[in-house]
């Protein structure tokens, strides 16, 4: 699971961590110009990830420390992948983790890292019911997943 937890039985396991940056296609940096501060950011079209109502709130880490911006944007999909595939198509800018980009072969000469000082950080989770029939090969792929994604 990625993102924040509603309240639940289930149990959470951390299984690392996930970088999000800024990314937005040459195309629509050669239309709309590049943002040079958070305070830009709300000016532009944003592809987001399960927004609600066209909105977002992104909250992003830099030189001096925590900024939290409103994006609105008139596409939204719950699939980082959807989100990629529209920023590299021209529609925005979208918040993305970067190891998606990384292994994206589309991505790699179209995308410009917007605000390149500017991170959100996310966290890597394996959720699993209480109950005491897990099978064995789920623990052991939580195990797995938790030792060489976090190091140990």
């Amino acid at each position: 699971m990625v993102g924040r937890l509603e309240d639940s039985e289930l149990i959470v396991r951390k299984l690392g961590a996930t970088v999000y940056r800024l990314y937005a296609a040459t195309s629509y940096i050669d239309r709309r110009d590049q943002p040079r501060t958070v305070a830009d950011l709300p000016r532009h079209d944003a592809v987001l990830h399960r927004g609600a109502a066209g909105r977002s709130e992104w909250e992003l880490l830099g030189p001096r420390g925590r900024q939290t911006v409103t994006a609105s944007g008139a596409l939204s999909g719950d699939s980082h992948q959807f989100v990629l595939d529209a920023v590299v198509s021209g529609h925005g800018i979208g918040l993305v983790p970067e190891q998606l980009v990384a292994h994206s072969a589309s991505s790699a000469s179209t995308l410009v890292n917007v605000l390149p000082k500017f991170v959100s950080m996310g966290a890597l989770q394996s959720l699993v019911s209480p109950s005491r029939h897990l099978p064995k090969r789920v623990t052991l792929a939580r195990d797995f997943l938790a030792e060489h994604l976090l190091g140990g």
